[in-house]
Order: C-alpha cells, then structure tokens, then sequence
C-alpha cells in the first residue's frame, strides 16, 4: 500500500513538473518574441516564436511520451504560436486560429 501510494504521489508530481516545464517554455518564447518585434528583429522573432517554441513542445512530447500530453496544454501551444506568429504570417495565423474555432480575429487579441 505504502509503495503504490509513493508511485502515484510521484506520478501526480512528474505530471505538475512537465505542465511547469512546458508553461514556463511558453512565457520565455513569448517575452524573448515580443523583445525581438520590439527591436525590429523579425528573423529572430521567427526563431523564437516558431523554431524554439516547436523545440519546446517537442521536448514536452518526449517527456509526456508514456503519458500523452495535456490536451489543454497543447491547444494553448497552438494559440500562442498563432499570436506569436500573426504580425509576419498573418495568413497563416488566422487560418490556426480559425480552426481553433476563434470568432475573433489575431488582430484583435494580445497576448
């Protein structure tokens, strides 16, 4: 009893450590893209925004892989990519966000 009772205390830990992970990955991306906008830099914001937040959500998957991964988790992954991308792929944005099934518009949203 003792034993099944530490597995499933570490299992619930290992699940809030891996949402902290991936949450704090996501608000370093966004404030190291919004930096990068400010400044003008476009191609790093396109690096920090797309290539290094992907890179994030990859290292998620590979941590949540026996798991799965948090399905609430992910589709703020997708949102927040969106915004982060919409002022140089605006396009694009609006098409994810679209089928996110947003009524509003990127534009409109701030993040």
């Amino acid at each position: 009893m003792y034993e099944t009772t530490n597995y499933r205390t570490f299992i619930v830990l290992l699940r809030t450590l891996m949402k902290d992970f991936i949450c704090s990955e996501i608000n370093l991306k966004i404030r190291e893209t919004d930096d990068n906008y400010q400044r003008m830099l476009f191609k790093e914001a396109l690096r920090t925004g797309f290539y290094e937040l992907q890179a994030s959500r990859d290292k998620y998957r590979e941590l949540t892989l026996t798991e799965g991964m948090n399905k609430d988790l992910v589709i703020l992954f997708i949102e927040v990519q969106a915004l982060l991308l919409s002022p140089i792929c605006p396009h694009v944005a609006e098409h994810v966000w679209e089928l996110l099934g947003k009524v509003s518009s990127t534009k409109t949203v701030t993040v």
